[in-house]
This record gives structure tokens, sequence and C-alpha cells, in this order.
């Protein structure tokens, strides 16, 4: 399992997820993904980068277990996705799946979905950890991993005072866009982490643009 995003503060960031799986997983299979408490996660998936098809996106099962009356706890930091076999690709001639599986053994899958990153580390450290399990279509656990540890969130620089700008929208057709931000802080090279130097502010267009 592999999990990366930008951790900073207080921001709305794309998760990537990448895994491969060890046991095979049937249609209407299910992917549990839990961020740690402070977290919020968003459905639906936003790509898929490998993988069968998009799966459906759940933050109301009954397999979730919200924060069960903890405090410092956002109930949305889990979700539930599911392999439905009426989204599946691997179609033979008469229309029917050609496996009786999702995800063959040894094959892996990377998706993305968006995340809210709290304003500071979840801590003590065994808080900041990220949790993915692969259960069958009963919802039975068929392989997991419980301890894929979250990035230390950084509060400086961030981005803020945000402004969009663009000429007049025309379907398929070139137009112009002015994005405006300013830094909440100035920071020296000198002084930067060696770490987490800045290097590239990504923009990310709406899909089809």
């Amino acid at each position: 399992v592999s999990i990366a995003y930008a951790a900073s503060s207080s921001t709305v960031v794309s998760l990537f997820v990448a895994f491969q799986v060890r046991i095979a997983v049937p249609y209407d299979g299910y992917i549990y993904l839990a961020a740690p408490k402070t977290y919020e996660l968003y459905c639906p998936v936003t790509k898929v980068l490998q993988g069968p098809f998009t799966p459906s996106c759940s933050q109301d099962d009954a397999i979730l277990t919200a924060c069960d009356g903890l405090t410092d706890c956002n109930p949305l930091h889990e979700l539930l996705l599911k392999l439905d076999k009426s989204s599946a690709t691997d179609l033979t001639d008469n229309g029917t799946v050609a496996s009786d599986y999702a995800l063959e053994q040894g094959d892996s899958m990377f998706f993305s979905l968006e995340a809210l990153v709290p304003e500071t580390t979840p801590t003590p450290r065994e808080e900041n950890v990220f949790l993915v399990r692969i259960l069958d279509e009963n919802k039975v656990t068929l392989d997991g991993k419980l301890n894929e540890y979250g990035g230390e969130v950084s509060s400086v620089p961030k981005l803020q005072d945000f402004s969009l700008w663009w000429t007049r929208a025309i379907a398929d057709a070139m137009i112009t866009v002015a994005v405006e931000f300013t830094f909440n802080i100035t920071v020296p090279r000198g002084q930067e982490n060696e770490d987490e130097i800045l290097r590239v502010v990504q923009i990310t267009a709406p899909e089809n643009f």
C-alpha cells in the first residue's frame, strides 16, 4: 500500500492510493479506506490511473464506524468503495464477465480522491495512520494494511487569498485563465526544511479542460 498527498494544513488535496492485492477480490467486493480521524475524505473517486474500473463510493454504509463517540474526530474520515459487477469491462462476447474476480491475485489498483487535511498533524503518531482493508462481497475482510503513516502536516508556506479570472468561455476554443494567490509567510530558501523545499505549484483544471 502506498498513499501520497500534499499534507498542507486545512487544504483540500488530491489523495493518491495504490496497492497490490495478495488475494483475488471478487466482483461486488469492497475497499475500505480510513484516514487519520481528523482528516475528511470525499466521494467520489476522481480518477482511476490503474485498475479495472471506477468503484462506487459510499460514506453511509453500516460497516463504517464513524467516530463512535470519540472527540476530535471527523465522521467522514472513512469511506467504502465497491467494485460493482455492473461496472465490469472485461466482458465475453455474450455480455457476461470473463472472470469471477474484479482484481486477480497480483493485480494493482491506483486511484485518487479528494481529502481535507487537518490544521495540525494528528498525535500521538499511532493516530496519524491510514487503514486499507479489502473485503469480499459479504464484507468479510480478506486482507489489508493498518499502519500506513500519514505525512507531517505543514502550515508553512500556505496558499491563501485565491482569485480566478478567465476570458469568455466558448466551447472548443482557447481561453486565457488568470490565477492569483498569496503565501501566508515568506520563507527564505536557506530556512526551508531540506525535505520540504517548495519546487512546484500544481494547478488542476476541471476534467476535459
